[in-house]
């Protein structure tokens, strides 16, 4: 063998183990990123069989929360409907307890009737059949009710209570024939606002402690309370 062919041996020997020592470090480049990757890929799945796990804890929570919500409702509704009860007892007592037992077919003489027509007419003689008739079932209500006078006159006449009788307003105009009517109608038992038994206007100012009461009819330019 010659130099020359000896040279060329060398020379390819030298290039084989260069090529093969290149091969193999980028064998054992990519058998690391492999591993890498496979490591990666396992944190991955980790990650995501907790986010699932948390995802159901949330969700069987929610479903939780939904449950007591529903039994609160309930509870709430059961709770409304017995109080409902309780108030309807107790207004149902307090009526029985400030109700006199009153023959509902009132003989008012000419003069008492002539004082009714009065004060239901200065009081709301610019109203409606249906407000004077709510005025007249007020002076009504007043004579049933134990914490006020039991005669038309003193319930008429009481301090405090009508401004027409405080500002010496009842004889100054002549009943309508709709006030007669409705106190009329309100003596044989016509009732439009039930147990009310006090009324003031719209048009008393907002601060006034009136306002504070609960308001039960609005009929006109009056607003109809039950509370005393």
């Amino acid at each position: 063998m010659g130099i020359k062919q000896k040279v060329v041996t060398l020379i390819l020997i030298i290039l084989i183990f260069v090529s093969v020592g290149f091969n193999i470090k980028q064998y054992n480049k990519n058998t690391q990123n492999l591993q890498d990757i496979s490591i990666k890929q396992q944190k991955i799945n980790a990650l995501e069989s907790n986010l699932k796990g948390q995802k159901k804890l949330i969700e069987d929570k929610n479903a939780e929360i939904e449950e007591k919500d529903i039994l609160i409702k309930n509870k709430d509704n059961k709770i409304k409907i017995l109080q409902e009860a309780v108030d309807n007892t107790a207004k149902s007592v307090s009526r029985g307890n400030i109700t006199r037992s009153v023959n509902k077919k009132y003989n008012f003489s000419e003069h008492e009737l002539d004082l009714f027509y009065r004060v239901v007419y200065a009081e709301s003689g610019n109203e409606n059949y249906e407000g004077q008739l709510a005025v007249a079932n007020v002076i009504l209500n007043r004579i049933q009710d134990k914490r006020y006078p039991d005669t038309l006159k003193d319930v008429v006449y009481q301090k405090y209570q009508f401004e027409s009788v405080s500002s010496n307003m009842l004889y100054d105009r002549t009943p309508s024939n709709t006030t007669k009517k409705a106190v009329h109608d309100a003596i044989n038992g016509k009732n439009n606002i039930e147990d009310c038994i006090s009324f003031w206007a719209t048009y008393v100012r907002k601060s006034h402690p009136l306002w504070d009461l609960p308001i039960k009819y609005r009929i006109g330019v009056h607003v109809f309370t039950d509370t005393y």
